[in-house]
């Protein structure tokens, strides 16, 4: 068992288990009565929880949506292990590793530990190709495998590439020993099948499952008509979340679903909008720094991190003036960043796939 940790704030602190990877937000006065008297003087969080870093641009799928942008350069191992001792020094409380294909990277297990070691609760998505190389995976807070259908068929037609055996199999053997996820990215191809996921899901003794909207980012943005939802598919899919509820799985989804979302605390609950610069930023595997994994919008470099989440005011503060009306707006935000940005060049506009929004427009 791991100590809590516990970081100032203005409004007061956050305690932060690393142990079931939860945190609680108090106030000043509980703060004080543990013995904290100096809280820094931000209208933001001091620094994210949670950083995601693409570790590398390898993989043997060439997923048909993949966010991931084709590039060579990759930061160097002893880089990879300098970005870990910055977040540490940020007191950041959990970095999510993806890719890429985590790993298919030599020194991924080296990196991760590292974090483990600094005090970082490290996670990792993976598509299950390499997990069986691996002995010791027991420092990750979060083993997640992506598996975008039940069985092979929608898998094939979601990804447009064939890992389904394996993901499977990955799960099987995981879950024995690991706290295991599934990450499923919701396209046009397996949105009939969610059912059938969370039934798998259930049947492997998983414990959440992650549904992910598929966005126009990287190679998804080349083949984004191809895979995207359909009008009468975003209709549906607040009822289709409430009918996933019934399963015995813990149901986690992706913030960029918040436009088409009731205000159903049982559908709503833990979740907010777009997160960039409000807990959240990412890094990519040469070393730069995004709003999110997604967002294609570089920063500046890794070096800079704490510098670039301190002046990150225009992602916390900015207004769509489409959404100001809406009932939802203090908690969906105008949707998600990266639709905003791929159709309008505008990352603080609307997102264009909101049915309000097309209303509107």
């Amino acid at each position: 068992m791991r100590r809590v940790k516990i970081r100032a704030e203005s409004f007061g602190g956050i305690i932060f288990d690393p142990d079931h990877r939860t945190t609680l937000y108090v106030d000043r006065e509980y703060m004080k009565s543990l013995g904290y008297e100096d809280f820094p003087d931000f209208d933001h969080l001091s620094a994210p929880e949670v950083i995601h870093v693409e570790v590398t641009k390898k993989c043997p799928l060439k997923c048909r949506y993949c966010y991931a942008v084709d590039r060579k350069a990759e930061m160097r191992t002893k880089d990879m292990m300098r970005l870990m001792e910055i977040l540490a020094e940020m007191n950041v409380f959990q970095v999510a590793f993806g890719g890429g294909e985590p790993f298919a990277r030599d020194d991924f297990v080296d990196i991760a530990s590292h974090a483990y070691d600094l005090g970082i609760v490290p996670n990792v998505t993976t598509n299950g190709f390499f997990v069986d190389r691996i002995e010791k995976l027991d420092f990750f807070g979060q083993i997640n495998v992506s598996l975008d259908g039940a069985e092979r068929e929608t898998y094939l037609r979601a990804r447009g590439c064939d890992g389904f055996e394996r993901a499977v199999k990955a799960i099987k053997e995981l879950s024995e020993s690991y706290n295991v996820g599934i990450n499923t990215v919701v396209s046009r191809h397996n949105f009939d099948k969610l059912h059938e996921i969370l039934q798998l899901a259930e049947d492997l003794n998983v414990g959440e499952v992650m549904l992910i909207r598929v966005k126009p980012a990287g190679r998804g943005a080349k083949n984004y008509e191809e895979v995207r939802l359909s009008s009468h598919q975003l209709k549906r899919i607040d009822g289709i979340l409430r009918s996933l509820l019934d399963y015995d799985v813990l149901l986690r989804v992706d913030c960029a679903f918040m436009p088409f979302l009731s205000l159903d605390e049982n559908v709503l609950a833990g979740m907010q909008g777009c997160d960039c610069g409000i807990s959240s930023i990412a890094v990519k595997s040469d070393g730069k720094v995004l709003p999110c994994s997604f967002l294609n919008v570089e920063l500046g470099d890794y070096e800079r991190i704490g510098e670039i989440w301190r002046c990150m005011d225009s992602f916390r503060r900015y207004e769509v003036k489409e959404c100001l009306g809406c009932e939802k707006y203090m908690i969906c935000r105008g949707g998600c960043r990266v639709f905003a940005y791929e159709f309008s060049k505008d990352v603080f506009g609307a997102d264009v796939e909101c049915l309000k929004v097309r209303n509107t427009t």
